[in-house]
């Protein structure tokens, strides 16, 4: 199969998941295909998969989109077979979370439970989301730990834009939004075409 595998997970729910899949997806769909594993995530128009059934009952329309283009899988915030399935199986790992002590617990059991299912370091991407200024030393605290705890040198700041919200409210596209409003849209665009640059040099390395 010629495509790669990206996998968007934690144990902490709400930290951002299906929108750095969509935004991924959605501004670079002639790279990727969106699959969503996430039961509270239903699109009628993106490949969902439930549960395990499911995901054979749809294996060859999995192989075809892999022989011709990247997988994105959103994932829940739970955890089961086929979740875990997904993560071994993935080039790579996106792990986002909000500069807090839950979400930081969190984080850190699912690096743990990766790194037990034989996931690699630079394997993981964790996303720093909805970044705020005034964090900088609890970045920096958490970056240094991460590192030498876990071993992971992957990171990425996610600042926080209004504007992402509406690819998903409004299904529009920010890179052609820009084009007729460049004050509004131009940070944002400037983010994830980073975040998109970073994921790819991953996954080519």
């Amino acid at each position: 199969m010629a495509g790669k595998i990206l996998s968007i997970g934690n144990f902490k729910g709400g930290v951002g998941k299906t929108l750095i899949a969509y935004l991924l997806y959605k501004h670079f769909s002639d790279d990727y295909e969106l699959m969503q594993s996430d039961l509270d995530a239903i699109n009628e128009n993106i490949l969902h998969i439930a549960d395990k059934d499911e995901f054979k009952a749809k294996g060859d329309e999995i192989k075809a989109i892999l022989q011709k283009k990247d997988l994105i899988i959103d994932t829940g915030g739970f955890l089961d077979e086929l979740q875990t399935y997904f993560f071994k199986k993935s080039n790579l790992i996106i792990v986002p979370l909000f500069l807090d002590s839950i979400n930081i617990k969190r984080t850190f059991l699912f690096l743990k439970f990766l790194f037990k299912n034989g996931i690699e370091a630079n394997r993981i991407l964790i996303i720093l989301n909805k970044y705020k200024k005034e964090q900088e030393k609890l970045k920096d605290e958490f970056v240094n730990y991460v590192k030498n705890t876990f071993n992971i040198d992957n990171f990425f700041v996610m600042n926080d834009y209004k504007s992402y919200q509406k690819v998903l409210d409004e299904d529009i596209n920010l890179i052609e939004a820009n084009k007729r409003n460049k004050v509004l849209y131009k940070e944002a665009v400037k983010q994830i075409k980073k975040l998109n640059t970073k994921i790819k040099e991953l996954l080519n390395a």
